[in-house]
């Protein structure tokens, strides 16, 4: 703008010698090209953005990040709590050998949780064996094991305070808990049958067992049965990602047959060979597992350390991935992500330091509602900026190119101020709030079909103006300027109206009529047009402005492929 203001400033003082005329003309133009409204906007539909998403307990650390959610294209999402309410249902104790004492075995379940239990699957288990009259007065604690997220277990030493004997209690993952004990073959298949059985209605189960020696070789108990209610807002959620293009992988510490039944009961599609256990994972080459990566749904058995894998791998290919998370471990993988999400009160303080948004209710549906209003903020980014480029071509082709080819000037500065005073609240205004043409990703701000079209509608009403001034000997100067005000005004309605289609706003409505009522201020009440330097026009030039006008809405045939096939 600098350098063509200066380039137009002596072009003008070599036709005129006149120096304030021309200092007014090069400033005129500075003025009409500077883009001052981009940042204004943007950082004006970020924050409302924001500021909506709070409203649904969705806290945003920084604006860029709304922007962000705009184009994800993957969201890697906890099932437990997330997917699921998270309130576990202990459903049965289903014992292995059915001689062994069933208050022995809720005793030794309540030996394998913490003294003062908080975890979700450990307080139904303390309420159990608290309703059967079962505590543990005589036992002392003397080692405490935390559960590990590699082996996905844990266990208590105890001591009886009356003869010393010692008991090692420990809970988890059936696989790691069978390790330990001493089965047979065919005991160890059966157990493993049974835990399928259990697992395939979606349950979630966890192993038990005790060792009365060293606990090197464990006599296991059973499994605890517990119910995981899916959340009723899930299967929606997941169908609207479905529809907007968005690819779900579930990831989860559960058993494969618990994640796979999850899936299917929330409508996550998927098919055999896209669900994976870490085991699995971990046996692959890199390129096998990259695959895996891309194309699996369901993670199962997943440690912090494969997550991370897992959005490292996304990231590499292209992908804008948003990552949901609550746990310390989690935090790796939250800040690796374009958009780390921190889910529900009881996230971590690394959870949420690590991650860029926040969400108050452990609920996915809020991470789609999120999701959803970062690809409308950045349509309607899309229609604003397209709307500028469009308002500001006639306004700079009309202050530049009566100079150079020797006509008095078209646009004085009292008009630029004039219509930086319409441009400002429409394209704040107008087009903030209105609904996403499509929910699909734009994969662009202002992609190349729409800078063209913004292009030709600026510089076809541009023509259009600078024909009427030139070609209409009836008109004064000053009449001619109105009539070209009057256009470059309706033009602006032409150019909202191009951008809201084809659904109209009530925004549309008022920004339309409140533009009208400008333009028939400025030149049809003779006061207000002779303090800007202008004439009133008569209702000929009426009739013909809005016909001429409509030139702006004239729009290039899309020439971009089918969004399927992108």
């Amino acid at each position: 703008a600098l350098l063509i203001s200066t380039l137009l400033f002596f072009l003008e003082w070599r036709h005129t010698r006149e120096f304030i005329p021309t200092l007014i003309t090069a400033l005129t133009f500075g003025m009409s090209s500077i883009p001052e409204e981009f940042p204004i906007v943007f950082t004006l539909y970020l924050s409302l953005g924001a500021w909506r998403l709070s409203k649904r307990n969705v806290l945003v650390k920084s604006l860029p990040s709304v922007e962000t959610l705009g184009g994800v294209d993957v969201i890697c999402t906890d099932k437990t709590g997330t997917l699921t309410l998270g309130r576990f249902q202990l459903e049965e104790f289903r014992m292995w050998n059915p001689s062994f004492p069933l208050d022995q075995a809720w005793k030794t379940a309540l030996m394998a949780c913490e003294i003062h239990p908080v975890d979700p699957m450990e307080i139904p288990v303390a309420e159990k064996c608290g309703q059967m009259g079962i505590s543990l007065p005589e036992w002392e604690l003397i080692e405490d094991t935390p559960f590990d997220p590699i082996t996905k277990m844990m266990s208590h030493r105890w001591k009886k305070r009356m003869n010393g004997e010692t008991i090692l209690a420990m809970k988890g993952a059936l696989e790691s808990i069978l390790k330990r004990c001493e089965l047979t073959a065919n005991e160890t298949l059966t157990i493993e049958s049974l835990n399928r059985e259990i697992t395939k209605a979606g349950k979630r189960v966890l192993a038990v067992a005790r060792s009365k020696a060293d606990g090197n070789r464990a006599e296991f108990i059973g499994l605890l049965v517990y119910h995981d209610p899916i959340r009723t807002s899930a299967a929606p959620a997941i169908q609207q990602c479905m529809n907007a293009g968005i690819e779900i992988k579930m990831i989860t510490g559960d058993h494969r047959m618990t994640a796979q039944s999850v899936a299917e009961q929330i409508g996550l599609t998927h098919l055999p060979g896209q669900i994976h256990s870490s085991d699995e994972i971990l046996e692959m080459d890199s390129d096998s597992r990259k695959r895996a990566y891309l194309d699996g749904r369901v993670f199962a058995r997943f440690t912090p350390e494969l997550k991370h894998e897992l959005v490292k791998t996304l990231k590499e290919a292209g992908k804008i991935v948003a990552m949901t998370g609550d746990g310390i471990n989690d935090a790796p993988a939250l800040r690796l992500a374009d958009i780390g999400i921190s889910m529900g009160k009881h996230a971590t303080d690394a959870a949420r330091s690590a991650a860029k948004m926040v969400l108050i209710e452990n609920d996915f549906s809020g991470v789609v509602s999120a999701v959803l209003e970062g690809r409308r903020i950045f349509s309607n980014l899309n229609r604003s900026f397209s709307y500028l480029i469009s308002f500001h071509t006639p306004i700079i082709l009309l202050t530049l190119i009566p100079p150079i080819v020797g006509w008095p000037s078209i646009m004085m500065p009292t008009h630029i101020i004039l219509l930086e005073l319409i441009v400002h609240p429409v394209s704040a205004f107008t087009f903030e709030n209105l609904e996403a043409k499509t929910h699909q990703k734009n994969r662009r701000m202002l992609g190349t079909q729409k800078v063209l079209n913004a292009l030709l509608s600026g510089s076809l009403l541009s023509i259009a103006c600078m024909i009427v001034f030139r070609r209409m000997p009836s008109l004064s100067l000053e009449q001619s300027r109105a009539m070209t005000f009057g256009l470059i005004c309706m033009g602006n309605a032409f150019f909202v109206y191009s951008e809201c289609k084809p659904v109209l706003h009530r925004r549309f409505a008022v920004t339309v009529l409140l533009i009208l009522v400008f333009t028939l201020l400025t030149t049809g009440s003779e006061p207000i047009a002779n303090r800007l330097h202008l004439e009133v026009i008569g209702w000929r030039e009426w009739i013909w402005m809005p016909i001429i006008s409509a030139i702006a809405v004239f729009r290039l045939p899309d020439f971009r492929p089918d969004p399927k096939t992108v």
